[in-house]
């Protein structure tokens, strides 16, 4: 009897032990798992960053040659205008 009993506790003690190194494990693994999406997430949002300024430049820039045309055709139109008054 007392070697059986000392056998059934050897194995509950490894049945704890891996049952500890098995969480142990899990969390670690949940541990890399939230700096791997953090990072990520990181990443994301630098690159939304970096597309929306792209965004805004390229909308200034349409507005830009918008505004160029509009003067450029202002501009044309007064020179039609004069030639016309000369004529």
């Amino acid at each position: 009897m007392g070697s059986e009993k000392i056998a059934r506790q050897a194995r509950d003690r490894e049945k704890a032990l891996i049952a500890r190194e098995q969480g142990e494990l899990k969390r670690l693994n949940l541990e890399r798992y939230r700096k791997t999406t953090a990072a990520q997430t990181a990443a994301l949002q630098a690159e939304l960053e970096v597309r929306e300024a792209e965004a805004r430049i390229e909308l200034a820039t349409q507005k830009q040659k918008i505004a160029n045309m509009g003067h450029a055709k202002r501009i044309m139109d007064l020179h039609r205008f004069a030639d016309k008054k000369e004529e």
